[in-house]
């Protein structure tokens, strides 16, 4: 894994004035300062307070209440925002900038379909509405329609070329493309030249600029392009109809781990097979510094254990399987958490399925758009799961002690299956106390080192998961030991921008006689004996 409850106006304090607020505007009353004027200098706290000043002192316009959402949005308060949100629609009902910044928030909480229901509205009364188009924009990248999303963040951004928030998801639409192209630094250098404050900008303004050497280096050429003996004119042909290309590569078994060994450029190394890895190669130092490459550039990594700094690499190669890829990026971390040498990130491979046999140690990689999971051997049965790729992570539909969430998919997490802090702690609210307990741990879970304190629940009984294909499979298993961590609520989920539940780990992949990833079909198949059936 290398990845409260709504505050009414009169919960906010004049303590929580920044000192660059007082310095700015002495210690007067803060409401006396217009909302939008703090939230031009990116004092959002500040503004927040000021909307919400200016509303109870009857300034209640659309345009005080959408500043408030706002502010709320870029702190990433998003339960907050949720209501404020909700209440603007109720002021606004037919405003599509109302309904469309609520279904905007809804997609932070992780309540897709509900966000759909409101930009519909929002496109019903108005195609024109910023908020309307940002929403149906983010929408679309959830569906995986990314050229139609592109489009339509393009006309949002027309409509305010300074406001950064369709200019963010523009740049994330580029994540599709097989290779980096010009109008890609077009597009990245309208969103830097904006330079935002605020989620979700906070994380892509440390990362993005530092990379820019790495995407020049990367402009027009494909990473982990296919080259010999199968060529990616032959991986694009099987994409359009032609022969399925399949690779066949033997694994390794560590626990429930998975372990692949390529060759890059010669040199052989042991990499976690990761599905919560993000898209390229990550390598420890000490492996790094016997390979005799010198580094594009330096950045910075983030993982669930916080951020630290990295070297970016380019390799001509990597030998997997007896077929050799060109144009391999690489990553270095100061140490990888873990008996391996780095990690792979799976998504690197996101144009093909991937099927994992746990029973004979072979992962098959297949390219071609006939290809699909394997048929489930005498005696067992096939569980396929669709789901959404978002930002490279694979997200199911899962049900936590009875709570609707979506889940991570994530082969490097050493659990079978994880809540977030946020669902843990509403599920321990209807629990006995003795039934779980609350602590803090000194533990690095993955990349990263600024992070090395987690906050975890630990339920003395097991909690139930079901997931369904949405026909006539489904899966159902009690989580034990059943953990709740932070990792989720404070790392993964303010990266993604979308709230999520649960994290399925390498216990639940390896609980299957093989699992694959069908990314192109966006799907996840589990094969199981029949005498799994409840």
């Amino acid at each position: 894994m290398t990845r409260k409850r709504v505050a009414g106006s009169k919960s906010f304090s004049l303590l929580c004035i920044s000192t660059a607020a007082i310095m700015l505007y002495g210690a007067g009353p803060l409401y006396a300062v217009d909302g939008s004027t703090l939230f031009q200098k990116n004092l959002f706290s500040e503004a927040a307070i000021a909307y919400q000043k200016q509303i109870a002192n009857g300034s209640s316009t659309i345009v005080n209440r959408i500043g408030l959402v706002r502010s709320l949005i870029r702190l990433d308060k998003w339960e907050e925002a949720l209501q404020q949100a909700h209440d603007l629609v109720l002021a606004y009902p037919r405003s599509a900038d109302a309904h469309g910044l609520l279904a905007l928030t809804l997609i932070r909480a992780g309540r897709p379909s509900k966000a759909a229901i409101e930009d519909s509205a929002a496109l019903s009364l108005s195609t024109d509405s910023y908020w309307a188009l940002v929403a149906e924009g983010r929408l679309q990248i959830w569906n995986g329609e990314e050229t139609a999303a592109h489009a339509t963040l393009i006309r949002a951004a027309n409509i305010h070329p300074s406001w950064p928030e369709a200019w963010y998801y523009i740049v994330d639409t580029a994540g599709s493309e097989d290779s980096i192209q010009p109008s890609d630094f077009v597009d990245l250098a309208s969103y830097l030249s904006l330079s935002p404050k605020g989620h979700p900008n906070n994380l892509a303004m440390q990362v993005l600029p530092s990379r820019m050497p790495l995407f020049r280096a990367l402009l027009n050429h494909t990473p982990f392009k296919a080259l010999n003996p199968i060529t990616e004119s032959q991986m694009i042909a099987a994409d359009n109809g032609g022969k399925v290309e399949t690779i066949e590569i033997p694994i390794q078994r560590q626990g429930n781990y998975v372990v692949i060994s390529p060759a890059i450029s010669g040199k052989k190394v042991r990499l976690l097979f990761d599905t919560g890895g993000g898209s390229d190669i990550t390598l420890d130092k000490s492996i790094l510094n016997k390979m005799n490459m010198r580094p594009i550039t330096r950045s910075v990594i983030f993982g669930v254990s916080g951020k630290e700094p990295t070297d970016l690499y380019i390799f001509p190669t990597m030998e997997l399987g007896g077929q050799e890829f060109g144009s391999i990026p690489v990553e270095s971390v100061s140490s990888t958490p873990g008996d391996f040498d780095g990690i792979f990130g799976v998504s690197a491979f996101d144009s093909y399925l991937l099927t994992i046999d746990y029973s004979n140690n072979l992962l098959t990689i297949s390219r071609g758009k006939n290809a699909i999971a394997p048929p489930p051997r005498p005696g067992d049965y096939n569980v396929s799961l669709p789901f959404h790729y978002l930002d490279g992570d694979i997200l199911v539909p899962a049900v936590l002690a009875g709570n609707p969430v979506w889940a991570l998919v994530d082969t490097g997490a050493d659990a079978p299956a994880l809540l977030s802090l946020r669902l843990a702690r509403q599920v321990a609210a209807g629990m006995k106390p003795n039934s779980y307990k609350e602590m803090n741990i000194n533990a690095r879970l993955g990349i990263g080192a600024t992070q090395t304190q987690q906050k975890i629940i630990m339920f003395t009984r097991t909690i139930p998961l079901a997931l369904s294909d949405g026909n006539k499979s489904s899966l159902k298993w009690d989580i034990e030991p059943a953990l709740g961590a932070d990792l989720l609520d404070t790392q993964i989920s303010p990266a993604e921008d979308f709230e999520i539940g649960g994290l399925l780990g390498n216990g639940f992949a390896a609980s299957a006689k093989r699992i694959t990833f069908d990314y192109p079909h966006k799907l996840l198949t589990l094969e199981y004996p029949l005498s799994r059936i409840h």
